[in-house]
């Protein structure tokens, strides 16, 4: 789903952000990057209502209830109060089985928008405009190698091209449609070259192992396979 952060600027300005997330049961309970729910946890600035704040999870009405944000590994999950699933909605499945190098995912997400697509302040609260018409967009992930956190073995993977923006938070998935990580960030690494300032930008996602330790450590319910 996208996720589409809009605020007030001090000077009337309007700012927005969006991201993706995955809703992975029928409570409501959502997966994406600690970034973007940094961003949608962010409380609102002394002397500004609440709803010059304010967040939109896709076509659903529902409002952020809370969550676990993991800084160090930019991943956490959130629950969303007043989540009414669409009939016959199918929720992801994560991957039991071990992803490796050299394999070809693709990340999902929602780096395009369409024109009268941004939020606007009508002097109360923010209008969402066309935010259920979004196009997913999918481009590859090679798998490339992976990445240790100290209690955490193979917690990152990273692969071969970067991820857009509006991807971060979004599924990465095999071709059986397998949740198998959590894009969250691009980055850069010098090249192995005798010229200066050459650099080649790669993504990284949270692997699913490391999802689904967080998820289980919290008692979250997800499908897997």
């Amino acid at each position: 789903m996208p996720i589409l952060t809009a605020w007030l600027q001090s000077d009337g300005g309007v700012a927005w952000n969006m991201g993706a997330g995955l809703i992975v049961n029928e409570d409501g309970y959502f997966i994406t990057a600690a970034h973007v729910l940094t961003c949608i946890s962010r409380p609102p600035e002394a002397g500004n209502p609440p709803s010059s704040y304010t967040t939109k999870f896709g076509s659903t009405e529902a409002v952020f209830d809370g969550g676990y944000i993991h800084e160090e590994l930019d991943f956490g999950w959130g629950k969303l109060k007043g989540y009414t699933p669409s009939p016959n909605h199918q929720y992801p499945v994560f991957r039991s089985g071990e992803v490796l190098p050299g394999e070809l995912l693709c990340r999902i997400g929602y780096p395009f928008i369409e024109e009268g697509f941004q939020p606007r302040w009508n002097n109360r609260t923010f209008e969402f405009y066309n935010i259920d018409r979004l196009p997913q967009f999918i481009n590859e992930a090679l798998v490339s190698r992976f990445v240790d956190f100290p209690y955490m073995a193979r917690a990152w993977m990273e692969t071969s091209s970067p991820g857009l923006g509006g991807q971060s938070g979004g599924p990465v998935v095999d071709e059986y449609g397998l949740v198998c990580g959590i894009q969250v960030n691009t980055r850069k690494y010098p090249i192995a070259t005798a010229e200066p300032d050459w650099s080649y930008y790669v993504g990284r996602a949270v692997t699913v192992m490391a999802i689904r330790a967080i998820l289980d450590q919290h008692n979250v319910p997800y499908l897997s396979r």
